[in-house]
């Protein structure tokens, strides 16, 4: 996919988060999922990080590889021409930085969206807001 072709899809997910119908999206783990979704008229498909995790043996909360985890993502992304969001669990990093230069290499990947889970890696619990 162009950088051209990726920023449309870009502007198609945020048009549909900002569209009066409500935006809703069943989440997928593998190419004939979202080309499913896809023909059955959803406008945009998206990932589930737990269900990519258990269909490839993995338990779900980051006991994937990110590499492995990315290659699911760009799968599903070749496969279909809707924009793909991408469930990223908390990032795959314990820094801010850490977390956006691999959420650069989902955009990589092809997806066009990304939803990160704000838990703490000792217990699962919520993060402070500071």
């Amino acid at each position: 996919m162009t950088k051209a072709e990726q920023k449309i899809k870009a502007e198609a997910l945020l048009s549909l988060h900002h569209a009066p119908e409500l935006l809703v999206l069943p989440n997928i783990w593998d190419p004939l999922g979202a080309l499913m979704l896809q023909r059955i008229g959803y406008p945009a498909v998206a990932t589930a990080s737990a269900s990519i995790a258990f269909s490839l043996g993995y338990d779900d909360g980051q006991n994937i590889s990110l590499d492995t985890m990315l290659e699911a993502v760009g799968r599903i992304s070749a496969s279909v021409d809707v924009p793909v969001t991408a469930d990223m669990e908390r990032g795959f990093g314990e820094r801010p930085d850490e977390v956006a230069a691999n959420m650069r290499r989902v955009l990589q990947a092809g997806a066009v969206g990304v939803n990160l889970e704000d838990s703490t890696i000792e217990d699962g619990s919520l993060q402070d807001l500071e």
